[in-house]
């Protein structure tokens, strides 16, 4: 099989290529990488290596624009490629690309979720649910944790349990407080946290 014609397509960082009577679009890394130009001969075998490195190409840069995109870290992005029946092998490279390309950092993303629910009145525990339903390891959330900024995360508490203790309409001021202790604890605050509240 010949390559007939290599031209930049109007997409960023694709070429038309015609190999034989087969029309591709491949990517400038798979051009490079298998070193196309027009009159080369292209075997069965290469060309099917060609095809399958160009379709996972392509899922890398839509994985990486969707990472970018919304700030997902690894546990996401496999979630995400798994919903696209994305093999697992296939997976970890594309991980391991993004990670080595400094486009996703676990820590970093985990810490900016951290930072957000903290903002919306969350307390530690409930914090550390959501980041485990999300896949992120215990290792992970504990770091993330250990940089959480305590002066709003009380803050955010007290406005929180002001706002618990508002809804009680029902009961003398103890039972008003206890039920307003309670709502505090659904939300994942611990009992040493309602110990320092105002």
């Amino acid at each position: 099989m010949i390559v007939k014609s290599l031209k930049k397509s109007k997409k960023k960082d694709l070429y038309n290529v015609v190999i034989d009577e087969m029309s591709l679009e491949l990517s400038e890394n798979i051009i490079v990488k298998y070193r196309i130009v027009k009159g080369k001969e292209v075997d069965k075998a290469i060309l099917k290596d060609i095809i399958k490195d160009n379709n996972l190409d392509a899922l890398y840069s839509k994985t990486m624009a969707y990472a970018i995109r919304y700030n997902k870290g690894s546990a996401e992005i496999r979630k995400y490629l798994e919903k696209k029946e994305t093999s697992d092998f296939e997976i970890e490279l594309i991980i391991k690309r993004l990670i080595e390309s400094k486009i996703i950092s676990d820590l970093d993303v985990v810490e900016g979720l951290v930072s957000s629910y903290v903002r919306n009145g969350n307390g530690i525990l409930l914090i550390k649910e959501k980041l485990y339903q999300k896949g992120y390891s215990k290792e992970l959330t504990d770091l993330a944790l250990e940089n959480i900024n305590y002066d709003m995360y009380y803050q955010k508490m007290n406005n929180q349990y002001t706002k618990a203790l508002k809804a009680q309409k029902k009961g003398d001021e103890f039972e008003r407080m206890m039920k307003a202790k309670n709502a505090m604890l659904r939300r994942g605050y611990t009992y040493s946290d309602l110990e320092k509240l105002n």
